[in-house]
């Protein structure tokens, strides 16, 4: 009984957790996380498959770099699968949480501040946990979603930054 009420408040405390994770990420990174949350409505379609694909390919590259690391006995490769690793978790992350800031706003538009995202990404938490179709549809969904509207919005501020530099150098 003893480990039944651990694991139940384990998932409280998780729970938490991530809804922490959420409302700081927008406080902290707000103009990023907004930026990927229009990408992500505005072009729903682009912004899944861009994610779908990103995440792929860093995946593949992240455990390619990893077992060339482990077998080689270079262990240079195996940081480099690290680093994409944790570049494709931050991604997920801020993806995540623009996405929850999107369902926030659909659900609970009346709502502002901290409670209105508290409530959003319960809501998506809640709703990620449903047994298959949570788990396998709407889970993997929001997460390609928001990391395709993150990496749009990388990629935006690259194709500005290249254009400023440009421009800079004509004058």
């Amino acid at each position: 009984m003893d480990q039944g009420f651990i694991i139940f408040l384990l998932g409280v405390v998780i729970f938490i957790c991530l809804i922490a994770l959420f409302i700081v990420a927008h406080a902290l990174f707000k103009g990023w996380v907004e930026e990927a949350k229009l990408h992500a409505r505005d072009a729903a379609g682009r912004s899944l498959a861009i994610g779908f694909v990103n995440a792929l390919l860093l995946t593949a590259l992240s455990l390619g770099f990893w077992a060339l690391g482990e077998n080689s006995g270079a262990p240079v490769f195996a940081v480099v699968g690290l680093i994409l690793m944790v570049a494709l978790i931050i991604g997920m992350v801020f993806g995540l949480t623009a996405m929850v800031i999107l369902v926030s706003e659909r659900v609970l538009p009346e709502g502002r501040g901290w409670r209105q995202l508290a409530g959003g990404g319960s809501l998506l938490v809640l709703a990620s946990l449903t047994p298959y179709i949570g788990w396998f549809g709407l889970f993997p969904y929001v997460i390609f979603r928001g990391l395709g509207g993150v990496i749009m919005t990388l990629a935006g501020a690259w194709r500005a930054r290249r254009a400023a530099r440009g421009k800079a150098g004509d004058g």
